[in-house]
């Protein structure tokens, strides 16, 4: 198995104080760095755009805005790995899934559970396993490189509103070397659909 990348900074939205701070402090006790609650969508939209790792929402919230968050989460670059937080029988659990959440926890639980849950949305190498074993034999390791650079160069300038500086700290690069990429982009007759301004 590939190494496995920390969960530091979570987001918690409940539909309750109550079930916000027993949740905060279960994953404060599994050696979370960051905890921050949010009481509505404008509060997680910022946090979202601040960065995080991983998001407890509870599906109870009214409204949908479980859901509104979820899809809101899912065009963050990067994006947050999303935890439904319900009691299970919530009508919302199939559209929530289908909208990109990783986990669900159901409520009440204990740490862990939330122990598993921060586990499914930990990015591990082993996660391109699957997708590297369908190449082979198929594309050549330099154009599989192409593609996966083009990729997360495209998603990383469109996260950051076409900023180089940001597109770098998100792909962990120097600017010079995006300005490179895009310059072999170009060369190559390939444009990447987020172009900076």
């Amino acid at each position: 198995m590939g190494l496995r990348m920390a969960v530091d900074r979570v987001l918690v939205v409940a539909h309750d104080a109550a079930t916000g701070a027993a949740l905060s402090l279960m994953l404060q006790s599994l050696g979370v760095g960051t905890v921050i609650e949010a009481a509505g969508v404008d509060a997680a939209l910022k946090a979202f755009s601040q960065g995080i790792d991983a998001a407890f929402l509870s599906a109870a919230m009214p409204d949908g805005l479980a859901l509104r968050m979820t899809l809101s989460a899912t065009r963050t670059c990067p994006s947050p790995a999303i935890v439904v937080v319900s009691d299970g029988a919530h009508p919302d659990l199939f559209e929530l899934a289908r909208a990109g959440a990783r986990a669900h926890l159901r409520w009440p639980a204990r740490a862990p559970d939330v122990s598993r849950c921060l586990d499914a949305t930990s990015w591990s190498a082993s996660d391109l396993d699957a997708d590297v074993r369908g190449l082979v034999g198929r594309i050549g390791i330099r154009e599989a490189q192409a593609r996966l650079r083009k990729a997360m160069l495209e998603q990383a300038l469109e996260g950051s509103k076409g900023s180089r500086r940001a597109a770098a700290r998100l792909l962990g690069v120097t600017r010079p070397a995006i300005q490179r990429m895009l310059r072999d982009d170009v060369a190559a007759g390939v444009e990447p659909k987020a172009r900076p301004a």
